[in-house]
């Protein structure tokens, strides 16, 4: 599959002059091996222009929703409907986490979405090895693979929302080893107001209500564990909130702050763990 052909094609479809062509070519090779594979090429370039890539992203992000889980046929005369090759689905597995840490926030938005996709259909069964590669980025020291692995683990617990508790034994497993590292990290970062550092803690927490908003998995999270999240989402809320959030004019403006959406997230974890009295 030609890259920068299908590179240039997205750059069109941003051209309304061109965009109709472009549409045209895409939707006619959209079904080729190696097609979305290279979608994914096109995203995690930092030579193409931002644009392009977030045109690609939007497109990778709506094949996998759509294309990514074989669907059965209603009856035996229907011709079996298009999903996505198994060989490009192996190579997407083994560089989408990658993807993310490697893409702008922006781009990163849609390619979790599609990442969530995939997790739903093909984990643990067919992508056992996701397990290590989350761990992996949760271990990193750079800020650009740890955010990417918060992300990806977020995802992931998103995926498991609405299980049964004898449901998430494999996402369980991941959570034994990664939250002691989130919390370990939180309690690092606890003084540091930066905003991009705040945004970190702040999906930390959105983790932990995720793990904990239905019910309380005992098996992954001792009593001594929950008392130190607890106080952790009590500094949370004692934390004074920087000075520029209060010099926004908007009120909404000062509610749309990381600074106090984490704010918003500790309050619902605590909400949680008092609501429920079979919590520890």
């Amino acid at each position: 599959m030609d890259v920068d052909r299908i590179c240039v094609l997205f750059q069109n479809s941003l051209d309304p002059e061109l965009q109709k062509d472009a549409e045209q070519e895409l939707d006619t090779i959209f079904k080729i091996i190696d097609f979305a594979p290279s979608i994914l090429k096109v995203v995690t370039n930092d030579q193409v222009q931002h644009a392009t890539r977030q045109a690609a992203a939007i497109y990778f992000k709506n094949m996998i929703t759509n294309y990514w889980e074989e669907k059965e046929t209603r009856t035996p005369d229907e011709q079996l409907p298009f999903a996505i090759h198994e060989n490009d689905k192996i190579f997407i597995r083994s560089v989408i986490v990658e993807a993310i840490s490697r893409t702008p926030k922006l781009l990163r938005t849609q390619l979790s979405t599609a990442f969530q996709s995939i997790c739903k259909c093909d984990f643990p069964g067919k992508w056992p090895e996701l397990a290590d590669q989350v761990l992996a980025k949760l271990n990193s020291h750079a800020a650009d693979e740890f955010s990417a692995g918060l992300v990806v683990l977020y995802q992931l617990c998103k995926c498991y929302s609405y299980k049964k508790a004898d449901e998430c034994s494999a996402r369980n497993e991941v959570l034994k080893v990664a939250l002691p590292l989130l919390y370990n990290r939180a309690c690092h970062l606890a003084s540091d107001q930066l905003e991009n550092i705040v945004d970190m803690r702040k999906l930390i927490l959105k983790i932990f209500h995720s793990v904990t908003q239905y019910f309380y998995p005992l098996d992954t999270i001792s009593n001594e564990s929950c008392q130190q999240w607890f106080v952790l989402c009590q500094n949370v809320l004692e934390q004074e909130v920087p000075a520029l959030v209060d010099a926004y004019e908007d009120d909404d403006d000062k509610e749309a702050s990381v600074w106090w959406k984490i704010k918003k997230w500790a309050s619902r974890i605590m909400h949680r763990l008092f609501e429920r009295p079979s919590y520890p």
